[in-house]
């Protein structure tokens, strides 16, 4: 491997460990993932490879660059630029972040995504653990969000998506897409899981939460709590977390261009409080009776829903969804194939009494 110098060790993810020390003969500073020892082998290589390959092909200054990767006593190695700052995860443990850190940081994850998605990209895994909050004087309070992590990227291009050929479903089930259960993925799942970094960002929660086969389940079917009625948080900025998290694809931002579009129309009015209101501002007039019975109706969809999971009918969770009230089981179809059997034979013995008659 080209000449390198680890110095300590920073953090650990699912494939493999972080260090940070200098690279290459002008002892450039640098991070360091390197494959787990235990992950060694072909498969575990290739996708982080292929991980290394999606980070070269972005050059985004809101997605850490590559500078090299290589391989070390049979391990994969990534180099990267080294950054500092802190995970997104440890600044929202830490404080309530105020509306327009929120949307400046929103529309900065959008904007990267809108690069990675531009050259056949899909992350499948942002969650604030893959975001890295690092000073910038050029930008809005001197700090820019950077995306750390594509190990589970897909790439269009790709032969073969080597995460999925098993059937394990993957990303982090509380950020993920109702569709990204069953492995059917395009840029809008991302569009989801911002939409859900948005809330947690914004409210300081997530929108849904419990085992894995409740978060299924509530992905799937329940609307989560309203942002706005959590306190603190616009009708305006509500309104864009809704359509992030809309059940099905179509009913999203078509793309992270639109949903980044959308962000700087609401940045631009917080600023100046005279411009035109956001084409996507909602109506907050509803009185507390509304938000009472809406907050009622939620809870009794994700009753229902966790009873689904808790009498084993897991078959039936899929991300088919209404707009509002507890799923249902879908008509079963021998009585309309019934149906369209006797209407048939009554059209027949009319054509052929019509036949003799004449």
């Amino acid at each position: 491997m080209k000449p390198f110098r680890l110095v300590e060790q920073i953090g650990e993810g699912a494939s493999g460990a972080i260090f940070v020390g200098e690279f290459g003969q002008l002892r450039r500073p640098a991070a360091f993932k390197i494959l787990h020892p235990h992950l060694v082998g072909e498969s575990a290589a290739r996708r982080m490879m292929a991980e290394a390959r999606a980070l070269s092909l972005l050059d985004h200054p809101g997605i850490v660059k590559v500078f090299d990767v290589d391989m070390m006593q049979g391990r994969v190695c990534i180099v990267m630029e080294r950054l500092v700052g802190e995970p997104l995860s440890q600044r929202l443990a830490r404080e309530r972040l105020s509306e327009e850190r929120v949307v400046l940081y929103a529309r900065q994850l959008a904007s990267a995504l809108e690069a990675a998605h531009a050259v056949g990209i899909v992350h499948r895994d942002l969650k604030p653990e893959n975001v890295f909050v690092v000073p910038d004087p050029d930008v809005p309070f001197g700090e820019r969000v950077k995306i750390i992590d594509f190990g589970i990227a897909k790439c269009a291009e790709a032969d073969e998506d080597v995460r999925t050929a098993t059937g394990i479903v993957l990303g982090t089930p509380t950020y993920m897409a109702p569709e990204q259960w069953d492995q059917v993925v395009d840029p809008r799942a991302d569009i989801y899981s911002l939409g859900v970094m948005i809330y947690v960002m914004a409210t300081g929660e997530l929108p849904f939460s419990g085992t894995t086969d409740e978060l299924l389940a509530e992905h799937a079917y329940c609307a989560p709590p309203r942002a706005v009625d959590i306190g603190g948080v616009s009708s305006w900025l509500s309104s864009i977390i809704e359509r992030c998290l809309a059940k099905r694809p179509s009913e999203r931002f078509p793309t992270m261009a639109a949903l980044a579009t959308a962000l700087r129309e609401l940045e631009q009015a917080i600023a100046s409080p005279t411009r035109p209101t956001p084409r996507y501002a909602a109506d907050d007039s509803q009185d507390e009776v509304t938000r009472a019975e809406r907050r009622a109706r939620a809870v009794k969809v994700r009753t229902t829903a966790q009873t689904l999971v808790q009498t084993g009918r897991r078959a039936k969770l899929r991300p088919i969804t209404r707009k509002s009230g507890p799923p249902v089981d879908r008509l079963p179809r021998w009585p309309v194939a019934l149906a369209f059997a006797v209407l048939a034979a009554v059209c027949v013995n009319r054509l052929a009494a019509c036949g003799l008659a004449s």
